[in-house]
Order: structure tokens, then C-alpha cells, then sequence
């Protein structure tokens, strides 16, 4: 075969190009293709076709099984692949088979997802870099790992404890290796060991949690060493910068009583340098996103407060919050979740909020309707409580936002956003926009507020 008339270097920039251009539907295809065409393309597709690996395991399912097992051979035959993988995630369906021994002998968390995780963990360490072949010489790489998720998909609950003790030592194994994990995402998973936070990810900066409640996170704190007579022993505590929670449970018989003083203590050195918190509140538990803010009220930049279609009125956040007590808060986002009549409901405590609070640096205010109504709502134009909506909700807005409590406030969206339309702009209506509708006249509703920011009418 003659040799490639290009370097290296430009066919890895082309794959590189490729994966930033192609869409997410389109990608998979085109990088196989790249890899089938030439061995010159194919260690650079191979490399980015393994950079996300996410694992959706039925521990009933005799093919899912089969996947994990040829993953575990191409992983083991290619280092290089393992080095290359970026985001690694795991999360379980029918978690109680794993209890027993299924018809296909051990199961996949007691041998093949350890194996790989073994892997994985070889070439992250810096301790143990790999070799890539004769064309890279002697030149070394570590791993890239920076994401790990683990918990139950699709709204199946799993438990840390259910898991076989082969993977969770491999998943500890993984995580000690990784100097750059960063991400951390837990989805419906209770249990999860809290000092795995603590003492093994110092690096961490994100922490996602979906459907996972703050008190089993809680009961499994570790007690702290004291730093002085062991400094040289206990390692740094993460500097953790962004907490986002999502579509937490709320059925408290499920784990017991959640809204006890114990439970609500929130760990300073976990949650004290937070920059970034999205909060999706929940009846469950209506005090922990009022501890988390208070505990990183001097370094919170931006504050997204979700309100789903099951939140009664009256939580603790809209309640006690003072947002002049944030001296670094520049941002501040509201997500309302329902049919627009609901929403509009819930716009009093939002204004609540917004009007309790003293002087404050926010820069940015944004409140997003999203309204799960449906398209064909639109069949003769926008309805009625979308065009004219509460004349006194917007005279309430415009009093607050213009007076000296946001005199910080720079930018102002206030959005209706109607997921179930499609992009394409609706013939019987030219003048709407199908997704992310500004009101066009916010200007004449606020006419204080757009006056303060210097905005023309």
C-alpha cells in the first residue's frame, strides 16, 4: 500500500471537523464509515465513536448482556480506545436479577462491566501510561476520562447495595484513577456512598442528580478527620462548582421520613464554593435548596429555580430567599412547567421572591414559561390567556424590577416556550415563533423597567 500523501495530523483535523459539523443522528454512521474506508482514517473514527460510552443494561435481557461482553473485548484489545473515552456511563433496568445467577452464567456487574471498568481505570492513571503503537514512537497519553454516570434509566430505581461487590469495587477503582474526572451524575440511584465524593474526587466541579433524594445522600456522610494531626493523610476536598437536580422523587414512603434536622444538614466543604445551582423543586423535600443556597450564598453566580407541574404553592425557596444576601449572584432564571393558566398561578410567588429582596447585584433575570399544553391548541392562533395575559402581573413586575433592589438588572427575558410545536412556523399563524416566543409588547407592559435600562420604546 503506498504511503498516504497527507499527514497524519490533517486526516485526525478531518475527522475532528466531521464530528463538530455532523448531526448527533448522523454521526455514528459517518465515523464508521471513515473508519471502513482507510486505516489512515481509522484509528481517529475508532477513537471518536468510543469518546461517550453509555450503557443501558437489562439485567434481564440476554442481548444487553452480549453488548457488554463485546465491549469488554475491543476495550481489552485496544488501549488506545480506552484512553480516548471521555464520558463512561452505566445505568440499570431490573436491577433485582442481579441477586441471582441468571441462565447465562455470572452477571454482567460481577465480571464483564468490571473488566471494563478495570480498563478504563489502566488508562487514566498517570502512574501506568500506555504505548500507542510504532508510528507514535515513544510518545505516552493518559486517559481523558472526565464524566461517569451510574443510577437506573427509563424510571427504574436501582440502589448502590444492590450492586455486586466485584462492580462497586471496580467503580471505586475507576474513579481513584481518573485525575481529571470532573462530572459526576447520579439518576435514580439511592445509596450512593457519600465519601466517594469526599475522599476520592477532590477534582470534581459538576454533580447532576436525577431522581435521587438528599436524604440517603445525607445519612452516608462520613465524618471528617481533623486536617491537623492528619494533613498528611486526608486528601483536598472538591471545590465543587455546579450542583443541578432534576425531577427528584417524591414519594417519601419510598425511603422513609426526609424532612428531619439531620437529614437537612448540608456540608459546608461540599457545597460551599457552589457557582452554579439548578434546583427543580419538589414536595418531598421543600427545605434542602434553601440550606444549599444559604451554605454557598458568597460564591453563587447563577440560581435556576424549576418549578414542575406538581409543586403546591408556598415553598421554603420563594418563601424566606433574600436575594440581596448573594453578593456574587449575577444570574437568576425562573422555568415555570405547565398549562399557561398554571403558570401564570404560579407568577405571584415568583414575584413574592422578587419583591422581598434588598439591593442585589443580579445582572440577568429570566423567566421561562414552558407549557406543556398541546400544539393543536394553536389550530386558530395563540389562545386568549397567552395574548392577554394578567395586566397586574406585569404592572407588579414592572414596580419591582424598577426600583432599587435591581438596579444591577441589565437584561430581561420573560419567554413562552411551547415545546410540543415543531420548527416550522405554523401557516395559520406567520407572526408566531413555534418555540421561545418573547412577548413582543414586554416593552409596553414594563414600561418602568425598559425605561431603567436605557431601551428605546
Amino acid at each position: 500500500m503506498a504511503p498516504t500523501l497527507f499527514p497524519q495530523e490533517i486526516l485526525d483535523l478531518f475527522i475532528s471537523t466531521l464530528v463538530s459539523d455532523a448531526s448527533e443522528s448522523d454521526l455514528s454512521a459517518a465515523l464508521k464509515a471513515c473508519a471502513l474506508v482507510s486505516k489512515s482514517f481509522s484509528a481517529s473514527a475508532q477513537a471518536h465513536l468510543f469518546s461517550t460510552i453509555h450503557l443501558e443494561y437489562d439485567f434481564s435481557n440476554k442481548a444487553t448482556f452480549r453488548t457488554v461482553q463485546n465491549l469488554r473485548e475491543v476495550l481489552e484489545g485496544n488501549q488506545r480506545l480506552a484512553a480516548n473515552v471521555r464520558v463512561f456511563e452505566v445505568y440499570f433496568k431490573n436491577i433485582k436479577w442481579s441477586s441471582i445467577t441468571s441462565w447465562y452464567g455470572a452477571n454482567v456487574d460481577e465480571v464483564a462491566l468490571p473488566s471494563i471498568m478495570d480498563v478504563l481505570a489502566r488508562a487514566q492513571s498517570p502512574l501506568s501510561p500506555f504505548k500507542f503503537g510504532s508510528a507514535e514512537g515513544s510518545r505516552r497519553q493518559i486517559g481523558k476520562l472526565n464524566t461517569l454516570g451510574l443510577g437506573g434509566y427509563n424510571g427504574h430505581e436501582t440502589a448502590w447495595s444492590l450492586l455486586h461487590s466485584n462492580f462497586q469495587r471496580a467503580w471505586e477503582r475507576l474513579i481513584i484513577a481518573s485525575p481529571g474526572l470532573s462530572t459526576l451524575r447520579l439518576r435514580t440511584i439511592r445509596q450512593y456512598p457519600l465519601n466517594h465524593i469526599f475522599f476520592y474526587i477532590p477534582q470534581l466541579q459538576r454533580l447532576e442528580m436525577s431522581q435521587y433524594t438528599f436524604n440517603g445522600f445525607q445519612d452516608r456522610l462520613p465524618r471528617l478527620p481533623r486536617r491537623k494531626s492528619l494533613s498528611r493523610i486526608v486528601p483536598p476536598r472538591p471545590r465543587l462548582l455546579e450542583l443541578k437536580t432534576d425531577d427528584s422523587i417524591t414519594e417519601t414512603e419510598m425511603y422513609g421520613p426526609q424532612d428531619t434536622k439531620a437529614s437537612r444538614e448540608i456540608p459546608n466543604e461540599l457545597f460551599g464554593s457552589l457557582e452554579v445551582v439548578e434546583c427543580y423543586l419538589v414536595r418531598s423535600w421543600p427545605h434542602v435548596y434553601v440550606d444549599i443556597v444559604s451554605v454557598c450564598a458568597q460564591t453563587i453566580k447563577l440560581l435556576k429555580i424549576t418549578s414542575p407541574r406538581y409543586t403546591d404553592m408556598g415553598l421554603p425557596i420563594f418563601d424566606s430567599l433574600d436575594l440581596g444576601t448573594l453578593p456574587a449572584l449575577r444570574e437568576l432564571v425562573f422555568e415555570l412547567r405547565h398549562d399557561v393558566p398554571y403558570c401564570w398561578f404560579r407568577m405571584p410567588s415568583v414575584l413574592d421572591l422578587l419583591e422581598r429582596s434588598t439591593p442585589n447585584t443580579i445582572h440577568t433575570l429570566r423567566i421561562d414559561i414552558l407549557t406543556d399544553s398541546p400544539a393543536s391548541q394553536l389550530q386558530y392562533g395563540l389562545p386568549e390567556f397567552v395574548q392577554h395575559p394578567q395586566t397586574e402581573i406585569f404592572e407588579r413586575l414592572d414596580r419591582i424590577l424598577s426600583g432599587n433592589s435591581f438596579a444591577a438588572l441589565v437584561t430581561l427575558h420573560v419567554r413562552l416556550v411551547w415545546p410540543a410545536l415543531t420548527l416550522e412556523i405554523p401557516k395559520h399563524n406567520p407572526t408566531l415563533l413555534p418555540i421561545g416566543v418573547e412577548f413582543e409588547d414586554l416593552m409596553l407592559r414594563l414600561p418602568h423597567t425598559y425605561e431603567k435600562l436605557g431601551v428605546a420604546k
